[in-house]
Order: C-alpha cells, then sequence, then structure tokens
C-alpha cells in the first residue's frame, strides 16, 4: 500500500506519481546547507529544491532550503514515497522541466537516487506551456489516481462465479464490499439482485455484464446504482474512467460515458452542481501561476485516423415542457466601483483590472509550438438541428451610455458569402469608408454621415469629403471602379452655416470620369465641374422639353429669354441677344440685341 504524507506547510501530497514542483534544480554538487543560488535563482528558506547531481548521488532528491542544513522534504523522504518513475516539475532556471526518478528500491541509505528527463514530456508541456501549467496538471492528476495505487481484489476471491445461469452472486459480492475497499468485478456475467449499503468504492471492467440489472439507452448500459457512489472502470492495468456520484443510468440514456477515456465523472440524480473547480488568487500556490478554476486540455497528434478534439465539451438537454436550458452561463461580478474600458485598442497585460465574460485568444501562450493562424475565433454550425437566431442581446444588457454591440477595430470588414465560399457583400469598417457590393439587394437603406472639423479653417477639395459612395463592377476577383457620389464641405463655417457641394461622376468608354455638381462651380448652380465637357441629352436621346428662364448658349455671354411687352430700356443684354415677345405682333415678336451694352439697342424683326 502506497503511503500518503499531506504536508500542511506546502500543501503537497506524497503520492508516489508525482510530486509538488520545485522551484530549481541543481546543475553540480553542492553544499546541502544555508541560503544560496542555484542555477541563477537564490533560494531561501522554505523554497523547495531539486537535489540531482551531488556527487554522493545518494544525496539527490528533493530537499527544503534552510539557513542552516537542509531537510528533506516530507514528500521525498520515505521507502514508500518514490517508486522508479516518480516524476517532479521544476518551474525556474535553466533547468526548468520535467524530471523523473529512474531509481529503484530506494532506501535513502545505500542506493543511489538518479533522475533523468521525463520522456515525453512535451506532448504535455510544450502545447500549453504557460508558466506553472504543468504543475496544475501533474498534482491535480495525482489526486485523480491517487486511490489506484491501493490494492483491489477479485471479488472471485471471495468465492463469486460468473456464469449466467448460476445462483446469483450477491452475496458473495456483500461479503467482498465488507471485506474490502476496493473489490474488483472482472470480466463474466455477474448474476445480482440486491446488495447491501456499503462504503467501499468498485472497480469494474467495462466487459462485465450483470444479467439481473435493468438496461438503459442505445448501448444497453445497466442501472449500477446497487454499487454505491463511486464505481471506478478498469481494463486489465489500464484505468478508463471513475464515476462519483449516481449510479442510475439515466445519463447513458442519452451518453455512454463509460465508452469514453475520462478521468473522473461526477454524477448527480438530484440537480444542482455535479461537478465544482474553484481557484483562488490570494492562495498563492507554490508555483505562483495565474488562477484557474477549471483547466480543460487536448492535444491532437493523431494524423492517421483524424477526429477532432475538444478541450471542453459540454452537452444538455431539455424534455418537451421541461425548463430552459442554457448550454453555457459564466457570471462574472465587478466589486469595484467603476469598470475598466476596454476597446478594440486596449493595451492588456497580467495586470489589467477589466472583467470580460468570455475571452478568446489564438495560441497557446508562450512556447506553443503552432505558429499557423487560427481558423475562427467562433463558428455556428447545423448538427442536425437549426438555431432560430444567432446571436440575440437581450433588452438593457448593454450599458445605455455607450450603446455598443460590437466593437471592432478600424479596417475590419462585415462580409456574405455565397455558396462558392466568395465573399459577395461586406460592410468595410474604416474611418471614412463603407462599402458595400451584392447582386440581390432589393432594400434601400438610410444612413447619416458626418464629419469632424475645425470651425473656420478653410475647406478644400476632397481633404473635406463629408460622404463618397464608389461604385464598382466585380468579375468575381477583382473590382473596376467607374462611378461615385460625394459631397464635400467647400467653404468654412459661418453663422453656423456651412456650404456644401453633391457631385455625381461615371466614368466613359475612355475611362475617364465625367462629373456634375450641385453648387459645385459656384452657389447656385448644377454644371459639369469642366467646361464644356458634357453634352445634354444627344440626338437620339432628346430631352422632352426644357423649361428655363434665360438659355446663355456659346461662351455664356449672350442671353435669350422671353416675355410681355418690349425689351427696349427694360432689359440689359449684351450684344447679339435675343427676346422672344409673348404678346407681340408682325416686327414685334423677335428682338435683337444689335448694339449697346445697356439696355437699349434692342431691334424688332
Amino acid at each position: 500500500m502506497v503511503s500518503q504524507i499531506f504536508d500542511r506547510k506546502a500543501g503537497l501530497s506524497s503520492a508516489a506519481a508525482y510530486k509538488g514542483p520545485c522551484l530549481v534544480a541543481t546543475t553540480a554538487n553542492i553544499t546541502l546547507s544555508g541560503q544560496q543560488t542555484i542555477d541563477g535563482v537564490a533560494v531561501v528558506s522554505g523554497d523547495r529544491v531539486l537535489v540531482k547531481n551531488q556527487t554522493d548521488a545518494k544525496q539527490n532528491g528533493i530537499w527544503y532550503v534552510d539557513t542552516g542544513d537542509w531537510k528533506r522534504a516530507a514528500d521525498f523522504s520515505r521507502v514508500d514515497d518514490v517508486v522508479k518513475g516518480t516524476r517532479v516539475v521544476v518551474t525556474d532556471g535553466t533547468q526548468a522541466g520535467s524530471y523523473q526518478l529512474d531509481s529503484e528500491d530506494i532506501d535513502f541509505l545505500s542506493v543511489d537516487i538518479v533522475f533523468i528527463n521525463a520522456p515525453g514530456v512535451d506532448l504535455l508541456g510544450a502545447p500549453f506551456a504557460t508558466t506553472g501549467i504543468d504543475s496544475i496538471l501533474v498534482l491535480e492528476n495525482n489526486q485523480v489516481r491517487q486511490s489506484f495505487a491501493y490494492p483491489y481484489e477479485p471479488i472471485t476471491n471471495f468465492g463469486a462465479v460468473s456464469e449466467a445461469l448460476a445462483a446469483p452472486t450477491t452475496t458473495k459480492l456483500n461479503a467482498a464490499a465488507a471485506a474490502h475497499k476496493l473489490p474488483y468485478v472482472p470480466v463474466g456475467a455477474w448474476r445480482l439482485n440486491a446488495l447491501n449499503a456499503n462504503t467501499c468504492s468498485w472497480l469494474i471492467d467495462p466487459e462485465a455484464t450483470f444479467p439481473d440489472l435493468p438496461v438503459v439507452g442505445p448501448h444497453s448500459i445497466p442501472n449500477l446504482s446497487a454499487f454505491g457512489g463511486v464505481i471506478d472502470y478498469r481494463k486489465g492495468d489500464a484505468y478508463t474512467g471513475r464515476r462519483i456520484g449516481s449510479g442510475e443510468g439515466w445519463l447513458e440514456a442519452f451518453r455512454n460515458y463509460s465508452e469514453s477515456i475520462a478521468e473522473v465523472s461526477v454524477i448527480s440524480k438530484t440537480g444542482g452542481y455535479g461537478l465544482i473547480g474553484a481557484s483562488r488568487a490570494s492562495d498563492n500556490p507554490p508555483a505562483n501561476f495565474q488562477t484557474i478554476g477549471i483547466g480543460g486540455f487536448a492535444y491532437n497528434d493523431n494524423t492517421t485516423n483524424k477526429e477532432p478534439a475538444w478541450p471542453a465539451y459540454l452537452e444538455g438537454g431539455r424534455l418537451a415542457t421541461a425548463g430552459a436550458v442554457l448550454g453555457l452561463e459564466i457570471d462574472v461580478w465587478n466589486a469595484d466601483t467603476v469598470s475598466t474600458p476596454l476597446t478594440p485598442y486596449t493595451t492588456r497585460s497580467t495586470t489589467s483590472t477589466d472583467t470580460i465574460n468570455l475571452w478568446l485568444s489564438a495560441g497557446g501562450g508562450t512556447g506553443s509550438p503552432g505558429h499557423g493562424q487560427n481558423s475562427a475565433a467562433i463558428g455556428i454550425h447545423d448538427n442536425g438541428q437549426k438555431f432560430e437566431r444567432g446571436i440575440v442581446f437581450m433588452n438593457g444588457a448593454i450599458d445605455s451610455t455607450v450603446n455598443e454591440a460590437m466593437a471592432l477595430y478600424k479596417g475590419l470588414k462585415l462580409a456574405w458569402y455565397d455558396t462558392t465560399a466568395v465573399a459577395q457583400s461586406f460592410i468595410h469598417g474604416d474611418a471614412s469608408v463603407f462599402t458595400t457590393k451584392s447582386d440581390t439587394a432589393t432594400s434601400g437603406h438610410e444612413t447619416e454621415y458626418r464629419r469632424k472639423r475645425a470651425n473656420g479653417t478653410t475647406a478644400t477639395g476632397a481633404l473635406d469629403e463629408v460622404h463618397v459612395d464608389r461604385f464598382a463592377g466585380w468579375d468575381g476577383a477583382a473590382l473596376y471602379y467607374g462611378g461615385y457620389t460625394q459631397c464635400l464641405q467647400v467653404a468654412a463655417f459661418a453663422a453656423g452655416l456651412a456650404r456644401f457641394r453633391y457631385d455625381i461622376a461615371a466614368k466613359n468608354d475612355a475611362g475617364a470620369y465625367k462629373e456634375i455638381s450641385l453648387n459645385g462651380a459656384a452657389n447656385n448652380t448644377y454644371s459639369s465641374t469642366a467646361d464644356n465637357d458634357i453634352n445634354l441629352g444627344g440626338a437620339s436621346n432628346r430631352w422632352a422639353r426644357m423649361f428655363a428662364n434665360e438659355v446663355r448658349p456659346g461662351a455664356g455671354t449672350v442671353i435669350w429669354t422671353s416675355g410681355a411687352g418690349t425689351p427696349e430700356g427694360i432689359l440689359t443684354a449684351p450684344v447679339g441677344s435675343l427676346f422672344t415677345r409673348t404678346d407681340g405682333g408682325a416686327g414685334t415678336t423677335l428682338y435683337v440685341k444689335e448694339s449697346g451694352a445697356g439696355n437699349t439697342g434692342w431691334v424688332g424683326k
């Protein structure tokens, strides 16, 4: 039987499989007394040191630093505390890593104590290499496996016979439970009718059957509630899982957990918490790592028969008319009087004070072997059923002062894809650009655009764009821009007002933009932005009617207008202008300005 010592000073257990972490490891022979520097790290009283390079190898092991003579650690000082293969993690210095005892029959008197680098440790450490994480895994795993060092005894030793037609073996199992803390049920068909209440744990081979017990679920898993609260599944010397709590088969009705290679299954039949993981930063664990309530890790190195790996997997179900099921609820509270803002450009560190319910990050931290980009931060997929909605922000969930459902950094896109996995439409968030492209959009939209500028400054050209819409053709690979509308501020603010121009432009066959502008050339004008550049209509595309008070052909100096009465002495115009009189007669209907620069010189024709 393996001994188990609890060192309350260090908070460590003396399980033979793994030892509590050490601060440093030696690189050469040292004096086992006094505070000193080892592998570049100053060690003080109470620190754990892995001593592995003594000239007298019998002195190797785990020691506590002291101002006087050092003492062996309580979990590495007795013959039943260590076996060949016992591991220990070193957290600091150049020797940081995992080590394994390579000596047998240690008696701490005559046998050399030799440590080697633990084989295969990269499979555990490298993908999740954050400070102290190996220590978390080995210490927790050590506690899970603790009971398997306890000797078990097959129920056949108590007279149980595996035979489907034999008399029930219940009395033999009751005897085994009463006499032993860990009876083992091997492969066979075991007839049961009733077991006494017992406090033992059971080791059951996954292939053992129980013909008298009712079965549940598609895998016909027996209801094992009669066995008590702790059931361990074991195939020979291979550990396959532990079930703590309800032995009833309600879980197996839809999920055969015993087929998994699970370390622990904690099952409740009355509600409440099935499993709780808790951690406290102020506990200051030996490795002094960040506080983690529950850690889940998955490392997929199966390159042949490829299957997914899930660091965490949650599955829930709801029967008809039952209450709600919430797949995952994360409640994070903040006792501070103010919150620490988080924007896309907030610089975060391990000392940040923000409170974030869900934090997703790519990569495995410092030392991670992965360098490729992750496919996505969140994926929502069809698993045989549909979501009614994707993401729902409940009324009142977002602070009304900031009122931002999503905060994105400048330059990100919202994209919509077609079935060929090509982005067909997107909104590109930039300081001044919102772009969309779509073949199917039919509804219009209203958008407000604002651009801040200093009052009183002179507005010039494109630097003062308030809004621009650019239009492009798309051949599936490239964009071909061919038109735009824009609104420009063309005068400084004055009396609470600012003059704007609105332009419309399109490229002609030669690829040159042709632009017309409202208020572009001057106030109250609608014209081409280039002189003599754009036709109004065409020979085969005439305007039906033109309504104008004045027409100024050619260079724009002469006028042609109309009205009642004679223009003589009334209408000022340059020579060459025309006036059509609406109440004239013979010789008084059309007037030509033949002389003078004022309102005289009009001659009727």
